[in-house]
């Protein structure tokens, strides 16, 4: 009975340690981040627009078209942000890569420009400058 009770808590390990993975550093570092399935619902995305970890209120966000994970031009739609930095595009298509990017200007002498490119979007973009 104990030899059998070792045997199957050593088994039981050992699939354990055959079902843990590590991730891919290198192709998550140069490539773009595989998503999973986007729930079919899903229609709408909230951008969240922050420079130096600090919300960006009433700053204009630029919504485009995708091709091949790249934006391509002329903006599709253009929304301010809230008094938190956030705000709300909606009648997206799930599974659709859309882009999102903000012009501002940091400085008198630095323009910053955050772009974010997913198809992940129903968990919220993070455009951070």
């Amino acid at each position: 009975m104990k030899k059998s009770l070792r045997f199957l808590a050593l088994l039981s390990l050992v699939a354990l340690a055959a079902c843990s993975s590590k991730p891919n550093f290198n192709y998550l570092a140069n490539g773009p981040t595989p998503s999973p399935s986007p729930p079919p619902n899903v229609t709408t995305a909230t951008v969240t627009a922050t420079y130096q970890g600090n919300p960006l209120p009433n700053q204009q966000i630029s919504e485009y078209n995708s091709a091949n994970g790249n934006l391509v031009l002329p903006a599709i739609a253009q929304q301010n942000t809230n008094s938190s930095g956030q705000t709300t595009f909606s009648n997206l298509t799930p599974g659709t890569i859309y882009c999102w990017r903000y012009v501002y200007q940091a400085s008198p002498t630095q323009t910053v420009t955050p772009t974010v490119c997913t198809s992940a979007w129903y968990n919220g973009v993070k455009l951070a400058g």
